[in-house]
């Protein structure tokens, strides 16, 4: 589930396994963009973009500011906050999948992104991240999924909660989140749509995520594990990672990892 509608379900704290990093490499810059009438506050590395960041719905681009600076100095990458919808009500706005993905084209033009690029995406940020390569597959070489929303997840998770959680979270889906989509509407899609076979997938999953009380936990890593195993099964680039970290504090408490598997998918975007 993505990490603004498990904040709403879950009352745990998200206490992370710490582990040792490699010192930062990469400088990070303040850069800002105008799309479509919004200016677009981005974090980059210096050289020409060749990663972008898809953030989980109601999460920050400051949460990725380690894993740009443990990536190669040659390893240009941006991660930038998207464009809130409310205006100046302050109220999410409704909007199509189409619509938040050419704003999201806007921004990889504005950013000086070349077609080949990967997408990093945690969250409901992944599932953007596959929606957006499977429409728009020329644009995308390679894809790293971090923590991914999963259209199948809440069947896999029914039997893991008390029955008042899960009708909750199926109401959630069925709102607005941050960006203005549903995200059950989005699952639908997924469940229509495919990434072309030849662009690299690997997908990491956290071994712990925070459950609320009545919630089986060991059940709910397996399911999510085998979840996100689904994504890249019978990928001929396919792979997949476990992370010691809770589910949404991967980035942050394992930037070393997360910036080694982008690396790792751009050396096989550029051979593939």
């Amino acid at each position: 589930m993505s990490g603004w509608i498990a904040a709403t379900l879950l009352a745990a704290s998200t206490a992370a396994f710490q582990a040792p990093q490699p010192e930062p490499r990469s400088g990070v810059d303040e850069v800002w963009v105008e799309v479509a009438g919004r200016s677009i506050r981005a974090l980059c590395t210096s050289s020409a973009p060749t990663v972008l960041f898809l953030h989980d719905a109601g999460a920050d681009a400051d949460d990725w500011r380690s894993v740009l600076e443990h990536l190669d100095t040659e390893a240009g990458a941006c991660v930038y906050q998207r464009a809130a919808t409310g205006g100046e009500t302050g109220e999410v706005a409704p909007r199509g999948w189409f619509e938040l993905f050419e704003e999201l084209r806007g921004v990889h033009d504005a950013l000086g992104a070349r077609p080949g690029y990967v997408l990093v995406g945690q969250g409901v940020g992944a599932m953007y991240a596959r929606l957006f390569a499977s429409t728009r597959p020329g644009a995308v070489g390679g894809l790293l999924l971090i923590e991914p929303s999963h259209e199948d997840l809440p069947q896999r998770l029914m039997p893991a909660m008390p029955a008042a959680a899960w009708t909750r979270w199926m109401a959630l889906r069925k709102e607005l989140n941050p960006d203005g989509v549903r995200e059950a509407e989005l699952a639908a899609r997924a469940r229509r749509t495919r990434v072309p076979g030849g662009i690299p997938m690997t997908v990491i999953t956290a071994t712990s995520r925070p459950v609320a009380e009545g919630w089986d936990e060991r059940f709910v890593d397996e399911a999510a594990r085998q979840a996100h195993e689904s994504l890249v099964r019978g990928r001929a680039y396919g792979r997949h990672v476990p992370a010691r970290a809770y589910g949404p504090d991967v980035a942050r408490d394992q930037p070393s990892l997360v910036a080694e598997e982008i690396e790792r998918v751009l050396r096989i975007a550029g051979s593939s």
